[in-house]
């Protein structure tokens, strides 16, 4: 007997993604999404086990691959963001982390966060 996934539906509890398959059958069943396991196939793309496509194109973006920082000012966040766009891929859009560890905050000209009268012991 072979069935043909007619309903899929997904949401998310919490930060666990959940979908529901409902098949020609009447018959359904859901799962939590984890990861991809070793009895599935590698390789094949999600609209085959689906059985149907959903469209040609996906949208990518870049947050792992980039140039490395000069400094830690916005304008050399911004040199970042456009070195990566004028990649070969040709990337639109482009994760851009931004974040301060250790004592970068204090190597930022002029850049303070805090309570008033705060003094850093820097």
């Amino acid at each position: 007997m072979r069935l043909k996934i007619t309903d899929p539906k997904r949401t998310v509890i919490w930060r666990n993604p959940i979908v529901r398959i409902v098949t020609d059958e009447d018959i359904s069943g859901y799962a939590d999404i984890e990861s991809n396991k070793w009895y599935i196939k590698p390789h094949v793309m999600f609209h085959k086990i689906l059985g149907w496509k959903v469209r040609d194109e996906v949208r990518v973006y870049n947050g792992g691959v980039r140039p490395p920082m000069k400094s830690f000012i916005p304008e050399d966040y911004s040199e970042n963001v456009l070195q990566v766009k004028n990649t070969p891929e040709g990337f639109t859009i482009i994760k851009q982390p931004i974040g301060f560890q250790g004592n970068k905050l204090s190597e930022i000209p002029g850049l303070f966060y805090g309570e008033e009268g705060f003094i850093p012991l820097v």
